[in-house]
C-alpha cells in the first residue's frame, strides 16, 4: 500500500504476483542475506493445508548445525522445540529426528509436524519459527547449509528426504551462527 501511494502515476502498469506478498523487501544491508535462493529476513512462508510438514536442514563442511523450532502465540509467548527438550515432547503432533553431531561430510535434522495435532496439543501457538544454529566454531558463510520443508502424507511415505515432496528449500549463507 505504501508503494502504491508513493509511486502512483510514476511507473505505469506494475504487476505483483500474489505469492510475493509474504516476501520481505530488504531495505538495508542488515536485512538481506547473500547466496542463491535465499529469502530476505522477515519473509513469511504460507504453509499448505493438510498432510504433514517436514521442516529440515542439511549441511556439509561443518560437524553440527542444530535445527530448532519456536512456537509463538499471539501474546508473543514462546515455546521451544529443540534437541534440549524434544526427548520429552515427541508426540503425534511433533517429532524430532534427533541431534546429528557428526555431519562434516553431510548431516541433517528435521521436524515432522502434524498441524491438526499441533492445534489440539498447543492451541495458542500461532506462528512457527525455525532456527538453524551452527554449533561448531564457524558460521554459515563457511559451510553449505540448505533448509526448507516437505509436504508429506500423514502416514509418511518414501525415504527420509523424498525429493518429490520438497515444497520449498533455500540456502542459508550469512556471516552468523544463527539463522531464523
Amino acid at each position: 500500500q505504501n508503494l502504491q501511494r508513493n509511486l502512483k502515476g510514476k511507473l505505469g502498469k506494475v504487476y505483483v504476483d500474489e505469492d510475493m506478498k509474504n516476501i520481505a523487501l530488504p531495505l538495508q544491508e542488515g536485512t538481506s542475506m547473500g547466496g542463491f535462493g535465499t529469502l530476505p529476513t522477515g519473509s513469511k512462508i504460507v504453509l499448505p493445508e493438510g498432510k504433514k510438514l517436514r521442516a529440515f536442514t542439511y549441511w556439509e563442511n561443518v560437524n553440527d548445525i542444530d535445527l530448532s523450532m519456536i512456537g509463538v502465540d499471539e501474546n508473543l509467548r514462546q515455546h521451544e522445540f529443540s534437541w534440549r527438550n524434544m526427548f520429552s515432547q515427541q508426540s503425534k503432533a511433533v517429532t524430532f529426528s534427533g541431534d546429528e553431531t557428526s555431519g562434516y561430510e553431510g548431516g541433517s535434522e528435521f521436524f515432522d509436524i502434524d498441524f491438526d495435532e499441533m492445534i489440539k496439543r498447543y492451541p495458542k501457538i500461532r506462528y512457527y519459527i525455525f532456527c538453524d544454529n551452527v554449533y561448531s566454531a564457524s558460521d554459515f558463510s563457511e559451510c553449505l547449509c540448505r533448509a526448507g520443508y516437505m509436504v508429506r502424507d500423514v502416514e509418511d511415505s518414501g525415504e527420509v528426504f523424498e525429493p518429490k515432496t520438497v515444497a520449498t528449500s533455500y540456502t542459508i549463507d550469512c556471516k552468523s551462527t544463527f539463522a531464523y
